[in-house]
């Protein structure tokens, strides 16, 4: 945001759940925390993004062996349903994927002109 101001500029923060489980827990530099001493440490560059008009997304997480398989396979998400070497769980768990990252980016649809 310093590099290129805020003017007629979108900004969009990714935040990725890949090997987190709490969102606020696992982000502290990004959502800030309290000190010992009650002062509030960091969050500073997402107070600033939101203020901005900026939009935050978390792209969920995804069980690490099937992300692996998917890797090996070389897959497009959109490909996991009907992929013969996928078990039934595996298609599960890349569709359930696949629909809360397109529920995560809504709010950011406009600015990735999605």
């Amino acid at each position: 945001m310093s590099a290129f101001g805020t003017d007629s500029v979108d900004h969009v923060a990714v935040l990725n759940m890949r090997e987190s489980r709490d969102l606020k827990a696992d982000f502290p530099y990004w959502f800030g925390f309290q000190g010992a001493d009650g002062e509030r440490r960091y969050g500073k560059g997402r107070d600033r993004l939101l203020a901005s008009g900026g939009i935050e997304v978390s792209m969920p997480a995804m069980q690490v062996g099937t992300r692996a398989k998917l890797n090996a396979l070389n897959l497009k998400y959109s490909d996991c349903a009907r992929h013969p070497e996928l078990t039934i769980t595996e298609r599960t768990i890349a569709s359930q994927f696949l629909r809360g990252f397109r529920k995560a980016v809504e709010p950011a649809a406009g600015f990735l002109g999605l």
